[in-house]
């Protein structure tokens, strides 16, 4: 694994790992803390970042059960029986934060909600979520504005008393029930309804992407939320898989890494994106 200090974390480090969600924004300010993390970054340890020991295994498919037992392995070969896990048997694992506190593990998926989000219905939505499968459905940060691309997390709200496999599950069925009331909405506004501004939108953004010049970070993420969604509902000839690949172009670490400097990031992401939709 490699390891980061706040005293040798570099510009380009920070931007990464901040787009990567593996540490938070002010690390560089912070004493006495750490990150380590292997060659892919789908699996690290942060040490005072908020907790005192922080394990983080993720994937892109979305495979739950193969994450939480890397994450329970590793949590054993680190472990120290001179410095043992704050751990109480009635309480479980402690923790300053409800929903790390009893199991210890935060389940979570990323998911793609434009047609909640633009019918405002996300929020009822997650307070049905936590009654039936007491889960969180909670817009996914953003470095400027107010989610732009349509992200949200789902997570189990709190591990106490609650075995990993029954975590696993509960947010699957949760990820299901948001998946449906999704797919409802999108299939009542492009194929139930005579007439649809989405469906314009979703061209627009799909001609915008294929010409445009400059892009920056949020305008990104905007338009890539409507052409995936008009990918999803079947009237843009592009596929859903290759728009899911394009929101890798959202961070500018990834143009940073390659030599851009900031300014010329929004130019190098609208050639990329020109050269995914069209071939040039």
């Amino acid at each position: 694994m490699r390891v980061y200090y706040p005293t040798n974390l570099s510009a380009l480090d920070q931007t990464r790992l901040a787009e990567s969600c593996l540490l938070p924004a002010s690390f560089e300010k912070m004493t006495a803390s750490a990150l380590a993390s292997d060659e892919k970054e789908t699996l690290s340890v942060a040490m005072n970042t908020g907790e005192h020991l922080l394990l983080q295994a993720r994937d892109k498919a979305g495979h739950l059960e193969e994450l939480a037992a890397r994450v329970r392995i590793l949590e054993k070969n680190i472990a120290l029986p001179e410095h043992p896990y704050a751990y109480d048997e009635r309480f479980g694992y402690l923790s300053f934060s409800p929903v790390l506190a009893g199991s210890g593990i935060y389940v979570s998926l990323v998911m793609h909600l434009p047609m909640l989000s633009f019918l405002k219905q996300a929020k009822a939505l997650s307070e049905t979520l936590k009654q039936r499968y007491y889960c969180f459905l909670k817009p996914l940060p953003s470095t400027d504005g107010p989610n732009p691309g349509n992200l949200y997390r789902l997570g189990n709200a709190s591990g106490f008393g609650r075995e990993d496999e029954g975590i696993i599950r509960q947010v699957k069925e949760a990820a299901m029930m948001v998946a449906d009331k999704e797919a409802f909405l999108r299939d009542k506004a492009f194929h139930h309804a005579r007439v649809t501004p989405l469906a314009d939108r979703a061209w627009r953004s799909y001609g915008i992407l294929r010409h445009a010049r400059r892009l920056a970070t949020d305008d990104y993420l905007s338009l890539w939320s409507r052409l995936r969604l008009g990918a999803v509902a079947g009237i843009l000839p592009v596929r859903v898989e290759k728009t899911d690949h394009m929101l890798e172009f959202g961070g500018d670490s990834r143009y940073l890494t390659e030599g851009a400097d900031r300014k010329t990031c929004p130019f190098r992401r609208a050639d990329e994106v020109r050269q995914a939709l069209s071939g040039g």
